[in-house]
């Protein structure tokens, strides 16, 4: 496990998560009501730049919403380069990059 957590890859695909986080949370805050208790699922390709590809949402109550929020904010972010590390870690010669995750808020 530390080999992953201290890989190149892990360490560039958590900033990618967190610089999501970042714009989505509030939206997802203040309208929690249209995610319908459920989170949404992100699939997503990078270039060596950082720059996305394709992009696939898909929320499994059919939050359109929820579903436009995150592809919106994944295609409007700068992920910056792709460490070449990554693509040794990964035994990759070069770009795609997936990425993918899930994202969802609900009131406590």
């Amino acid at each position: 496990m530390a080999a992953l957590v201290n890989s190149p890859y892990y360490q560039y695909s958590q900033k990618v998560h967190a610089m999501i986080e970042m714009v989505v949370l509030p939206e997802f805050v203040a309208h929690h009501e249209r995610l319908k208790g459920q989170p949404v699922k992100y699939l997503f390709y990078l270039d060596a730049q950082g720059r996305v590809l394709s992009v696939k949402t898909h929320s499994s109550v059919g939050s359109k919403w929820g579903e436009d929020v995150v592809a919106r904010s994944i295609r409007g972010l700068n992920f910056g380069p792709v460490p070449s590390g990554v693509w040794k870690y990964l035994h990759q010669k070069g770009p795609p990059l997936k990425i993918d995750g899930a994202l969802g808020w609900e009131p406590q």
